[in-house]
């Protein structure tokens, strides 16, 4: 019988878009119509006809925009046919979030980002004065902050916390500290110190949210410990870390 080890290693995170989101749209535990006239609840999530939140709380709401975000974050990268940063990701989904994906796709700085023109794109969603800044037909100095700062992101191009994206044994990796651990495991296995090892290991959580884990090792004296080589910590991470620290009888280990 295989027991999961309880080893943490702590790391300083930092803020990203599901923090930033949680800052712009701000908290209610119970339904309210927004500007549109839509009922929303929890971090601004619009209410569907088959939803029937009456209450929730704070740890409820960040379950349900975590799900939101990768809804977005998978059509935006569907429906993108050009190279986004990380940076450009991030503004592209608080925007999608805020604005809608119906009126992203249909968007003329979508029809420009397709066609390569990133600054021609971010002036039609973040600019004063042809972005996505107005409540109704009038401008909202609220929106423009917010647009402001998702600018910033989308000014960012550096590939996610500077990683650099390399190759060993034909697999690609997202960055040099998670190869070097898959060489470092590698090494274990042939010394006898581990029997297997898998990679992207996926974690179904309530919700349709989804967690994966980068190594998932099986050791000799029949332990097992799960590994998430981590540069940093982001919000939307340490949210599902929480999730699935509490669905399944693990713990999870930084690397």
């Amino acid at each position: 019988m295989y027991s999961f080890s309880k080893n943490i290693i702590s790391k300083q995170g930092q803020s990203n878009v599901l923090e930033d989101i949680k800052r712009f749209e701000g908290f209610s535990s119970t339904p309210y119509t927004d500007a549109n006239g839509e009922p929303v609840i929890g971090y601004g999530h619009t209410i569907q006809p088959t939803e029937h939140y009456q209450n929730i709380t704070q740890d409820e709401a960040e379950q349900i925009l975590a799900k939101d975000i990768e809804a977005i974050k998978s059509i935006i990268k569907g429906r993108v046919k050009v190279v986004l940063s990380h940076g450009q990701l991030n503004a592209l989904t608080s925007l999608v979030y805020n604005w809608g994906a119906g009126n992203f796709l249909k968007s003329n700085g979508f029809k420009y980002l397709n066609q390569g023109s990133y600054q021609q794109a971010s002036i039609e969603f973040f600019s004063k004065t042809h972005g996505v800044v107005n409540v109704n037909g009038k401008f909202s100095q609220g929106l423009y902050t917010r647009r402001q700062s998702e600018l910033s992101l989308w000014n960012t191009i550096r590939h996610k916390f500077n990683a650099i994206r390399c190759e060993a044994d034909g697999i690609k990796f997202p960055s040099k500290k998670e190869r070097k651990r898959y060489l470092e495991l590698q090494a274990l296995k042939s010394a006898g110190e581990i029997l297997f090892f898998l990679r992207q290991v996926p974690f179904h959580l309530s919700g349709g949210v989804k967690y994966i884990c980068d190594f998932l090792i099986f050791w000799q004296d029949g332990s097992v410990t799960i590994e998430d080589v981590k540069g940093y910590k982001t919000d939307l991470y340490k949210t599902k870390k929480r999730l699935v620290e509490g669905s399944y009888p693990i713990e999870i280990t930084e690397v």
